[in-house]
């Protein structure tokens, strides 16, 4: 690509099987009609049963189905939202370290586009604020067109980073114990104001690995500490305009040599601003692992808060005193395949009918199948909706005798009361408690290294992506 020398200059502005419980359910005139509910047989397909409460009042309608909407409102406390924004974050602290400006050398009228999209950078102005990448610049007035490739600049290099004092992050050695880690930080000011504290640090480690084996390893961590930072997006992640961030970000990336991975994100009092009223709040963490080339996965997440407000000021998603554990192993003598899950907290989204949804697990679910031709399931999930209507999620522990034990699917029996007391069933409904991530597995988000931008990549040192290539498009966050 071109880099148009003699047209610009270039200035770095900031370069229990089967069994649930039941509850008594009342008619029109007030009478328990418990005992006489009729119960639902028991199919292998997984289909609802209703069963009739014997209620003759005029039923009452629902926003919200929580037997169809299970899954997705137990889904949605493993906390992939912060994974997304964890995304956002890091490319619009991106544009803050990696801001170029653009100087036209003359009064013609200038266009700056994304080559890819051909959306609009820059119209006009007697300059332009670009990030790395390629561009396509238009002169409008001589109708003339040559494309621009801006360079990514390191930390070191980059003219509007001041190099501050470092400090230390404390990780543990399986060897030697704990290892104070230096970690490098730099100040940026922001574009519209505020600034930026980036912090930034790696270090070999001895980690314990599957079954407590001692590899080495790698731990990397970066932070971005936001006070009161004001930017445009121009052609990122989000839509183009002004935002403000507050609070913390860090990222913290684990590896050992035998491929065993860790990848948590961590938000502390963080809020994103946008000048159209789109706004995120944010308080918690969310880590997943991946042991033995895949053999253990498990995904832990804390949710102290996490809300989403559209502009409109419509409250999108809202997750509060979320805990959120899954894990599970294959292979293992003498199991097949063993997982246990528990979750909790409070869920309320449009999507879910604006509806506040509690959920609780109690006790753990715990679903094994074993090399001696057994299936044990116990636990059970609660999900209590604000309109009164709940649904209890259990474990089943059949085995079909015509089936192989490894083919057998784990099992969940379903019982949902809706909002007018009636009854609906599902028995031996076959659905794994897994919830894999949203994006890019654990590992294969990394920065490319012409443009320094973050992509979702192979594990393969090429820089061809996979999936998409964060600022081209938009699948996110856009409302």
């Amino acid at each position: 690509m071109k880099l148009l020398p003699a047209l610009l200059v270039i200035t770095l502005a900031g370069c229990s099987g089967g069994n649930t419980p039941r509850v008594p359910s009342s008619d029109a005139t007030g009478t328990d009609t418990s005992d006489s509910t009729s119960d639902s047989s028991t199919t292998d397909s997984g289909t609802t049963d209703s069963v009739d409460q014997g209620s003759d009042s005029q039923a009452t309608q629902s926003t919200l189905n929580l037997l169809d909407k299970s899954q997705e409102l137990i889904n949605s406390a493993a906390g992939h939202q912060l994974d997304q924004l964890a995304i956002v974050v890091d490319d619009l602290a991106f544009v803050v370290e990696q801001t170029t400006t653009l100087v036209w050398p003359n009064a013609d009228y200038y266009q700056v586009q994304n080559p890819l999209t051909f959306a609009a950078v820059c119209n006009g102005g007697t300059d332009c604020k670009v990030v790395p990448g390629e561009y396509l610049v238009v002169n409008q007035t001589s109708n003339t067109r040559e494309f621009l490739d801006i360079p990514f600049v390191e930390t070191a290099d980059q003219t509007n980073a001041t190099q501050l004092s470092q400090t230390t992050y404390s990780i543990e050695d399986a060897i030697g114990g704990p290892i104070a880690m230096p970690l490098d930080r730099y100040s940026y000011a922001c574009e519209g104001g505020g600034n930026m504290t980036k912090l930034s640090g790696a270090q070999a480690v001895t980690l314990n690995s599957f079954f407590y084996t001692l590899r080495p390893g790698r731990f990397r961590l970066t932070r971005y500490e936001f006070d009161q930072c004001k930017l445009v997006v121009r052609d990122g992640v989000l839509p183009n305009g002004d935002y403000l961030l507050q609070g913390s970000f860090q990222h913290i990336y684990t590896r050992s040599y035998n491929l065993d991975e860790s990848d948590e994100n961590s938000f502390e009092a963080f809020s994103l601003t946008g000048d159209d009223g789109l706004m995120f709040r944010v308080q918690g963490q969310a880590l997943t692992s991946d042991a033995n080339g895949g053999f253990i996965q498990s995904r832990d997440a804390t949710i102290g808060e996490y809300q989403k407000t559209l502009p409109n000021g419509q409250i999108a998603e809202q997750l509060t005193d979320v805990q959120y554990h899954f894990y599970s192993t294959f292979g293992s003598a003498p199991f097949y395949y063993t997982e246990t899950f528990n979750v909790s907290g409070n869920y309320r989204s449009l999507e879910a009918g604006d509806q506040l949804v509690t959920i609780k697990t109690d006790p753990t679910m715990a679903r094994t199948k074993t090399r001696s031709d057994t299936n044990m399931a116990d636990g059970q999930i609660e999900l209590l909706a604000e309109d009164g209507s709940f649904l209890y999620v259990s474990g089943n522990s059949y085995v079909d005798p015509d089936i192989p034990l490894f083919d057998t699917p784990l099992l969940i029996d379903l019982d949902y009361t809706d909002v007018n007391g009636q009854q609906f069933q599902s028995a031996r409904v076959a659905r794994s408690l897994r919830v894999d991530p949203q994006l890019c597995e654990v590992g294969q988000i990394s920065r490319i290294k012409k443009t320094g931008r973050n992509e979702c990549t192979t594990f393969s040192t090429t820089d061809v992506p996979v999936h998409r290539q964060i600022g081209y498009d938009r699948p996110i966050i856009v409302p």
